[in-house]
């Protein structure tokens, strides 16, 4: 079965790698949409994946600008000991 297209006009979905995030820091993560949208005129939903089970792990901290081309979003790593990377999951839907 298929889900919903991921660059469609008015919905966009995607993931993108945070990379390595070293402990106790942030990093900017972008994810640039294959299509753009006409605009910047739409609303985002982003959540991180981390398969870490302690507590202090990854976490959304803010989004840092949307565009028509991309989503830029603050990723922080709460744990004080060691990087973590996961993976963001990027939903956007048209104004």
């Amino acid at each position: 079965p298929s889900g919903l297209a991921g660059d469609a006009y008015g919905m966009k979905h995607g993931r993108a790698s945070t990379g390595s995030i070293s402990a106790s820091s942030s990093a900017a993560v972008t994810l640039t949409w294959t299509t753009p949208f006409l605009d910047a005129n739409y609303t985002v939903t982003v959540s991180v994946v981390e398969a870490d089970t302690d507590v202090l792990t990854l976490s959304v901290d803010h989004i840092e600008s949307i565009s028509a081309s991309a989503v830029v979003v603050r990723v922080q790593n709460e744990d004080v000991g060691s990087a973590k990377t996961g993976t963001l999951h990027i939903i956007a839907i048209h104004d």
